[in-house]
């Protein structure tokens, strides 16, 4: 996880007294505060996705067979699956 250049710029101004005064070991915490913030908020996004797309998937299944099922059921519910499968397969 990679913090761009305008966030390591803010977190630097953030922690600079005066023109060249700053504190390099609270400097590397701040970073290191920062790159795990984002890391944990990537993180929550890709589990809330899957979770999404499981919901998806379980719901597609429940639906195969039923009254409502008009042939196009089993498809959608294989679909949904093989998504959900990329998902997985795809996280780093």
């Amino acid at each position: 996880m990679r913090l761009t250049t305008d966030e390591i710029d803010e977190i630097w101004e953030s922690l600079s007294i005066g023109e060249d005064e700053i504190d390099m070991h609270e400097y590397a915490e701040a970073i290191e505060t920062a790159v795990l913030a984002k890391l944990a908020s990537t993180q929550q996004e890709w589990v809330d996705t899957v979770m999404y797309q499981a919901q998806v998937f379980a719901s597609c299944w429940s639906l195969v067979g039923c009254l409502f099922d008009k042939g196009e059921m089993l498809e959608d519910a294989n679909k949904a699956k093989a998504e959900l499968r990329a998902m997985l397969a795809t996280k780093e």
